[in-house]
């Protein structure tokens, strides 16, 4: 599992379709689809139901999903924090 499949799972389920995320991300939206479908495999799990008008997050993705974002936003935080300690020492 990756950082970036989690990112793209988040904004899936954010924008509501694939298309929509693709755009979002600057994706194809088949690579997207590969990203999702990846996670889905690693997981064991179905995050989203699949459907012509949209995805809605199942059962199982809200758990997942909530989860992700934590991570997330911990991985930004250490990213900043990281980028104050670089500022403090070069200034």
């Amino acid at each position: 599992m990756d950082i970036k499949k989690l990112k793209h799972a988040i904004t899936l389920r954010d924008e509501g379709s694939f298309g929509r995320a693709a755009t979002r991300l600057h994706l194809s939206q088949s690579a997207l689809t590969r990203s999702i479908q990846a996670l889905e495999n690693e997981l064991g799990l179905q995050l989203f139901d699949r459907h012509p008008n949209g995805v809605w997050v199942t059962a199982s993705g809200k758990t997942i999903l909530s989860r992700a974002q934590d991570i997330l936003r911990a991985v930004n935080g250490l990213s900043r924090e990281a980028e104050l300690i670089r500022d403090s020492k070069q200034g």
